[in-house]
């Protein structure tokens, strides 16, 4: 989020000796956010596909490169998650569409050996029509008998921050709501006084803290999300 979509949606307008602070909150509140929800809001491509084993669902030492199909075309930005074949939702980041699900090995250098394509899944969408699970076919969703030393492969439109603020509006909301608390330089003052008058504050806790906020989180947090290991209060 940018200075200006923050003016728009609070209708606060930032004076020109204060737009430096405010841009800096702005992202110091996003690298909260991002640990928070477990991805970056601004995703991009780091993993490339080396190629496919001949034959799936087999789990040797990686094969010679020669050996190796080659590999699909990407179609949006690949990412790589844990993978419990005994999940038959798969928690993945947030998503607008899906394209390609595998398994396979991430190498040293951020290549990977695709062991297995799933043709089969379907995406589960939540009402604001982005989705974070990905549901097995029972009878066609088959597992390798490598499941436990391969990784979910998902190549997918996931949501982006930089692309025309293209983040849902309650986590935009939220955005806003932390950057007004981390902004306010006087928000640790227990005590005042003026005039000969003298009050205290009560403590104030930040915006995603609240129980509303953390259950917000928590339909948007991707597996390696902090939120995730966050009681409900």
């Amino acid at each position: 989020m940018n200075l200006k979509k923050y003016e728009e949606l609070t209708g606060i307008i930032i004076p020109a000796d204060k737009v430096t602070y405010y841009e800096a909150q702005i992202k110091r509140v996003q690298s909260k956010l991002e640990t928070l929800l477990g991805y970056t809001l601004e995703p991009q491509n780091l993993y490339i596909e080396l190629g496919k084993t001949q034959r799936e669902c087999v789990c040797p030492d990686i094969p010679q490169t020669s050996t190796l199909l080659p590999p699909d075309g990407v179609k949006g930005i690949i990412k790589v998650f844990p993978y419990n074949y005994k999940d038959k939702f798969l928690h993945v980041d947030p998503f607008y569409d899906v394209f390609n699900v595998k398994l396979g090995k991430v190498l040293d250098n951020r290549q990977f050996v695709t062991y297995k394509t799933f043709e089969n899944f379907t995406k589960q969408y939540m009402q604001s029509g982005i989705g974070n699970h990905i549901e097995k076919c029972k009878t066609c969703f088959c597992d390798c008998d490598c499941k436990d030393c391969v990784q979910l492969i998902v190549d997918a439109d996931w949501i982006d921050i930089s692309q025309d603020e293209d983040l849902p509006q309650d986590l935009l909301y939220l955005l806003c709501d932390m950057v007004d608390y981390y902004a306010d330089q006087s928000r640790n003052i227990k005590s005042e006084s003026v005039d000969g008058h003298s009050w205290s504050v009560g403590e104030i806790k930040a915006p995603e803290e609240s129980k509303s906020a953390l259950l917000l989180l928590k339909r948007y947090a991707g597996p390696y999300g902090s939120v995730i290991q966050m009681p409900t209060i």
